[in-house]
């Protein structure tokens, strides 16, 4: 369903918000803790953090929000 806005309400599906930065997160999140595992945990934690505020966010600042959680997420203990 239709779940991500812009600031001119144009709309994106969530899924494709996935598909577009959830490398990219991963990535970052390999990069700081070497580890594949804790990767795809930190990123799927960070995917659902971004499901629970959703209605919050938009289009312009999505990715730098993604990597601001994974960062926060592994900073706070997923090492």
């Amino acid at each position: 369903g239709v779940v991500w806005t812009d600031r001119a309400m144009e709309v994106i599906d969530f899924t494709e918000l996935y598909n577009r930065y959830s490398g990219d997160v991963f990535r970052y999140v390999r990069y700081l803790t070497g580890s594949r595992e804790v990767a795809e945990e930190v990123t799927a934690e960070t995917f659902l953090r971004a499901w629970t505020v959703q209605d919050n966010l938009r289009v312009a600042t999505a990715k730098g929000y993604l990597i601001a959680v994974a960062r926060n997420l592994v900073r706070d203990g997923y090492r």
